[in-house]
């Protein structure tokens, strides 16, 4: 007589076949297209994974129009899986401050939404998997669907490529090809992300204390320009002055564009501060001028002179701002990736 198979051998299949069909009609979430929430971890999973980070900063307890994205868009599985393929994802949400009921861990989000340049929200970026972001997605009113959103994140794709290539060429290199290579990926990254690259200027530094890259001068000064800045918006300003003026002194290290952009800073930063009085600003911003008269700068410069001097308003769209419009000359060398 044949005998009836155990009852648990017929019930698997089944099971298993009511799971996948709970899965395509309920959605099931995966690994890769679930919301981390805390940076750490999420760090983590992407070293993990060799994967880069797509970061979510929204402020849904203060900002309506976080909420409604989360709902249409961030939290549909469309955007889920398809963000999800190829980056770790992390919802950052920055609570209310006043209003937290733990206001040291709100303060502390709120301090990691500043470092990485966040300036509202929502607000989207792409994160190495070490952390450094290097691409802001630009979330608008015309933003309405996920597909949107993975379109944004495709147009990042080749910044992205070159942010990895010389993320591994950092890593196997020394010395001052080192350097360039570090140069290269500084230069790949937006300026409103450079905030959180200040570690990188002082690998350069140390990397190539002979100056064989030829890059010792444009990294000292922005130390030195960052140390200035924030002395300044902390009422400190001292030291950091004279951090600037032995720049300028010390012989073969700055160029002609990068000594202009010196003495332009010394001028703002310094009587701004109420360290100096116009005339002795106007001084300095003479030897800016004085230091490549034909630059993009140099009217702009020109311009700031004489209004001090006359005590008028700057003309047209010029303003005594702590930085320079670039000088092309100054750019940055080419860097094979």
């Amino acid at each position: 007589m044949k005998k009836s198979p155990p009852v648990s051998s017929v019930k698997v299949p089944f099971l298993g076949l009511a799971l996948l069909t709970f899965c395509i009609f309920a959605g099931c979430t995966t690994p890769e297209s679930r919301w981390e929430t805390d940076f750490d971890t999420a760090l983590a999973k992407a070293q993990m994974r060799h994967k880069n980070i797509f970061l979510l900063f929204t402020g849904t307890a203060w900002d309506s129009i976080s909420e409604d994205l989360l709902f249409s868009i961030f939290n549909t599985q469309e955007f889920k899986k398809g963000a999800g393929k190829n980056y770790v994802l992390l919802h950052i949400d920055v609570p209310d401050i006043p209003t937290a009921l733990n206001r040291e861990k709100a303060a502390e989000t709120f301090r990691l939404a500043v470092n990485m340049g966040v300036r509202a929200a929502p607000t989207a970026l792409l994160v190495t998997e070490t952390g450094r972001p290097f691409a802001f997605l630009p979330i608008t009113t015309e933003t309405k669907t996920a597909q949107n959103v993975l379109d944004l994140i495709k147009a990042e794709r080749p910044r992205e490529k070159k942010i990895n290539r010389l993320y591994g060429k950092i890593q196997k290199t020394q010395g001052s090809k080192k350097a360039e290579y570090i140069d290269a990926f500084i230069e790949t990254v937006p300026e409103r992300f450079h905030i959180t690259l200040n570690d990188l200027f002082i690998r350069i530094i140390e990397t190539d204390p002979e100056n064989k890259s030829g890059l010792l001068g444009k990294y000292k000064l922005r130390m030195a320009s960052e140390n200035a800045a924030r002395a300044f918006h902390a009422g400190t300003l001292d030291n950091e002055l004279n951090e600037l003026l032995i720049l300028i002194n010390e012989k073969n290290l700055l160029s002609p564009s990068q000594i202009q952009d010196a003495y332009y800073q010394l001028a703002y930063f310094a009587v701004n501060s109420g360290k100096i009085s116009q005339d002795e600003a106007v001084t300095y911003l003479r030897q800016a001028y004085n230091a490549v008269p034909d630059s993009a700068a140099a009217a702009h410069i020109l311009d700031i002179i004489e209004s001090l001097a006359g005590d008028r308003l700057p003309a047209g769209n010029a303003s005594f701002t702590g930085s320079l419009p670039p000088n092309e000359a100054d750019s940055a060398p080419a860097v094979k990736d």
